[in-house]
């Protein structure tokens, strides 16, 4: 069962556009947008009360996302994807204004 839904981040912080977030990996392990993670990984996580996601059928593995984001225009095609397995590499600032314009034109 998913965990309990939070506020909608667009009234919680202003914003006008949608955010959706993949909590049960249903989209990450369609498009293969996960990987496997070492069995010490999910016992670090645990020590900050983060349960990872567990690999349907294999009770004692687990999984993240490859961090990604995309943006999708109102006619649902996506204008923008940036995904990089080095979770500490993120969406370029300079990127993210012009994407989202491009996105919201669309």
């Amino acid at each position: 069962m998913p965990p309990p839904a939070s506020p909608p981040p667009r009234k919680k912080n202003h914003i006008a556009y949608r955010l959706v977030s993949d909590r049960t990996m249903t989209a990450a392990s369609a498009y293969q947008f996960a990987f496997r993670v070492d069995a010490a990984t999910p016992k670090k996580y645990a020590g900050y009360n983060i349960t990872l996601a567990p690999i349907p059928g294999e009770p004692d593995a687990a999984w993240l996302p490859v961090p990604t984001a995309y943006m999708i225009g109102r006619d649902r095609v996506i204008r923008f994807a940036f995904s990089n397995l080095d979770f500490k590499v993120r969406v370029p600032a300079a990127e993210f204004p012009a994407a989202a314009t491009t996105a919201a034109e669309k």
